[in-house]
């Protein structure tokens, strides 16, 4: 059974690595093949659709692995999935109503949200795949579907056929992947009876809205920044902007690798009340998470112009100065994310909407007026500040649920 876990942790790590790697390397090739203009648009595409598979994924995947006892079928999670990936689409499409984006951009805004409900259908049978140690698949199924997005969107940016196509085609590609290979592969490995139990539906609908508020909130936090930077700064600005943060991007992803597998079993130790052994997983999470911060910020110290010149060009340098305070925030976004995973584990759903509304609260409020003063580094000053102050409010909400839970359970 070890080898097993080893090896499914090490696939996903692997695969996930290079699905990352593959998104990526989107805004390093809009840029090549296309301009800063182009990049502005697709990051508002991303930070908008990204809001759109957090309201799809409504925080369940975290509940899903966590269910150790089994109170919700596989086939109530794919149904509950459905109906948050519709809520969102009609959501995106009355927020493009209430903006006044041109035609093109909506229509970007659109494809990439479809791409994320994309994401967010695959991922909750890559959490039937978890509670089976069976990541290895996930990891595999990432990798590929990688490697196509990149091809399929790097063909049609090079012909000259525009950023639209491109992202359709990453769409239609990704959703073959998944009805070839994936849905496939999850069926052989768990049973998935189309039996539809509607109060376990609602229940579980019920349920989730907590999670999906916290979830929505966390990621609207970044894009509030982005929105705004794009209607003050402009869309080139803002792709400034964006081609310099997809690099920090990785610390963040690369972070969530080293406890997202973990879900399971820190379930399972909260479940058994072992708070001993439930808080040095804590602290070996956090040790291994502060490493690779702190070797994020040597790097950028040392190799961050040299860095982005390679990727972007020479143009990028006169914007350099945003790299260091970028990792900063996505290095607190990275912990701010495994304090939501634990306190979705002990079930403290309160003070994850808290602490997220805080931090959501603080960016609509000061990122324009920071924004109109210092510039895009007006972003990283709320952004910095706002994540800083919701990363205090978990960590104390977590030690007072392990508190009154945990000590009561041993």
């Amino acid at each position: 059974m070890d080898n097993n876990i080893s090896k499914a942790f090490i696939w996903n790590t692997l695969g996930s690595g290079v699905y990352l790697g593959c998104l990526w390397l989107l805004n390093i090739l809009v840029v090549r093949f296309g301009s800063y203009s182009e990049a502005g648009i697709l990051s508002l595409a991303i930070s908008i659709a990204n809001v759109v598979q957090s309201v799809s994924l409504a925080g369940i995947r975290n509940y899903q692995v966590s269910d150790v006892k089994e109170r919700y079928s596989n086939y109530t999670y794919i149904c509950v999935r459905y109906i948050t990936a519709s809520i969102a689409f009609a959501g995106c499409i009355f927020f493009l109503l209430l903006n006044a984006y041109s035609r093109y951009q909506a229509l970007c805004i659109i494809g990439m949200s479809v791409y994320r409900m994309i994401d967010a259908l695959t991922d909750v049978y890559h959490g039937i795949l978890q509670k089976k140690w069976r990541l290895d698949i996930v990891g595999k199924a990432l990798a590929i579907r990688g490697v196509l997005i990149v091809s399929i969107f790097i063909t049609i940016l090079s012909i000259g056929k525009g950023l639209l196509l491109a992202i359709i085609g990453m769409t239609v590609v990704s959703f073959a992947e998944f009805i070839v290979f994936e849905l496939r592969k999850t069926k052989k490995v768990d049973s998935i009876i189309r039996k539809v139990n509607k109060n376990d539906i609602i229940s579980l609908l019920i349920y989730s809205i907590p999670l999906t508020i916290y979830s929505t909130l966390l990621n609207a936090i970044t894009v509030v920044t982005r929105y705004y930077i794009e209607a003050i700064c402009g869309e080139e600005l803002l792709g400034y902007y964006a081609s310099i943060s997809s690099p920090a991007v990785i610390v963040q992803v690369a972070a969530t690798y080293i406890f997202t597998p973990l879900v399971g079993v820190f379930a399972e130790l909260y479940r058994t009340g072992d708070k001993r052994k439930f808080d040095k997983l804590i602290i070996k999470c956090l040790g291994l998470v502060s490493v690779l911060i702190v070797c994020a910020l040597v790097c950028c110290q040392y190799l961050g112009d040299w860095g982005l010149q390679l990727l972007f060009g020479k143009e990028i340098l006169k914007h350099s100065y945003l790299l260091q305070p970028i990792v900063i925030s996505t290095a607190l976004m990275a912990v701010i994310l495994f304090l939501s995973m634990l306190l979705i584990v002990v079930r403290n759903m309160k003070i994850l909407v808290f602490g997220n509304l805080v931090g959501f609260l603080l960016n609509v409020i000061f990122a324009p007026v920071l924004i109109r003063k210092y510039n895009m580094q007006g972003a990283n000053y709320i952004l910095i500040l706002s994540l800083f102050i919701d990363m205090i409010i978990l960590s104390i909400g977590l030690r007072h649920s392990e508190k009154r839970t945990m000590k009561s359970e041993k």
